[in-house]
């Protein structure tokens, strides 16, 4: 199924009742503020009471670096180590890159059976891994952790273009870049910069296409009429054609993508097979069709809820969104700081929109909550490296 063609129907059946997403779209965003508001109101002391103790307030900065970094080395071998089991079933790196074509599209007959299928969600603490060492390596350890980061930079590389996921691909790097623009307090540096950058991702955006040999464009403005006319087609579609809700399971869903499919696959469809469907007449990886479409943030409000879903979702979007904000802002050491603010803000508040199913969602946080449990744990024990010599273990 071409996704040109689905653009063409678009245009032909909905374009003339596609302004109802104007107001749609203006419903959801007051509901956002609110939540946002309402949390902001409130200043949750259990959440910021969590903020502080997982940003470790109390501690020394250099005793919070050395935390910092073991814990990227943690999550860099357990990510080293999960996805070598992934990949072990398919012959190896190298030869799995032979069948991630097959996996993206759907096409699981076409793959052996993989028991360790669930350990490829292990590939993106590498991510965080590479993050926490360029914050850390003009700070402490510089040696060892700048070879450490350019190793956890290597692996992050090849995971990305085994997943062949241009966006997640370009939002590695974007984060990096982004640190940099977000330097200074001043508005008009800021804006030139952010504006430069913005220009880049649409420019590195045709090249990751070219590089995955994914989908072709003639130029920026096709690529972004193309890609943009996803979220107001799977809305109409949904407003024309849903027959029937999901009653906010998509609310408490989120933590079930992070436990193997065969789990769950038989008692649960996800909405962005719902949406899929609704779209195409019919899943991936059936009859030939290896494309799937994720609900955006809007169309999930409105399969769950139907209009009254543009109101609870947003409200509980602002509210989260402020809640994570919150957190992030009490990170103490600010390379660190900036890093993960710029990881929350692409791969939150920029995707949500398109990629708001809770399937896209929990892939990108999934590292984070890794992270989190690891520096848990780091608390406990800290090791000086500049001799090897002192152990100090911390009593809860």
């Amino acid at each position: 199924i071409e996704y040109g063609a689905l653009a063409v129907q678009f245009s032909q059946t909905y374009s003339k009742d596609a302004w109802v997403y104007i107001p749609i779209s203006f419903l959801f965003l007051i509901s956002v503020f609110l939540g946002g508001y309402s949390f902001e109101k409130r200043r949750s002391k259990g959440i910021m009471d969590f903020a502080k103790k997982v940003n470790m307030q109390s501690e020394s900065e250099s005793r919070v670096l050395t935390r910092y970094f073991f814990s990227a080395l943690i999550l860099l071998i357990l990510s080293i180590v999960g996805y070598s089991l992934y990949v072990s079933v398919y012959g190896g790196y190298f030869a799995y890159l032979a069948y991630s074509g097959a996996l993206r599209s759907g096409a699981m007959h076409e793959l052996p059976a993989n028991p360790y299928s669930f350990l490829i969600a292990f590939g993106s603490f590498s991510f965080i891994a590479s993050y926490l060492f360029f914050s850390i390596f003009p700070k402490k350890y510089k040696l060892i952790s700048f070879v450490f980061f350019v190793v956890a930079m290597i692996f992050s590389v090849y995971v990305l273009f085994s997943w062949l996921g241009r966006i997640v691909f370009l939002f590695y790097f974007m984060v990096f870049f982004m640190t940099f623009v977000i330097r200074d307090t001043d508005l008009q540096p800021r804006f030139f910069r952010m504006s430069c950058l913005f220009v880049l991702f649409l420019l590195l955006l045709i090249s990751v296409n070219n590089i995955l040999d994914r989908k072709d464009y003639s130029g920026i403005m096709q690529m972004l009429s193309m890609e943009l006319v996803f979220p107001v087609s799977s809305l109409m579609n949904a407003l024309n054609k849903a027959d029937s809700f999901r009653l906010g399971l998509d609310f408490f869903s989120l933590p079930i993508y992070w436990m193997p499919q065969r789990l769950w696959s038989d008692y649960m469809v996800s909405v962005e097979a719902v949406n899929t469907e609704l779209l195409f007449g019919i899943a991936k990886g059936l009859a030939g069709n290896s494309s799937s479409v994720p609900a955006d943030i809007l169309t999930l409000s409105y399969l769950n809820l139907g209009y009254f879903g543009f109101i609870f979702f947003g409200f509980f979007t602002g509210y989260v969104l402020s809640a994570v904000d919150a957190i992030v802002s009490q990170i103490r050491v600010l390379s660190v700081r900036r890093i993960f603010y710029c990881y929350m803000l692409l791969n939150l508040s920029v995707l949500l929109p398109i990629y708001g199913d809770p399937s896209h969602i929990s892939g990108r946080i999934f590292p984070i909550v890794g992270f989190i449990i690891v520096m848990y744990f780091s608390k406990f024990f800290t090791i000086d490296l500049r001799g090897l010599k002192r152990v100090h273990y911390v009593r809860d």
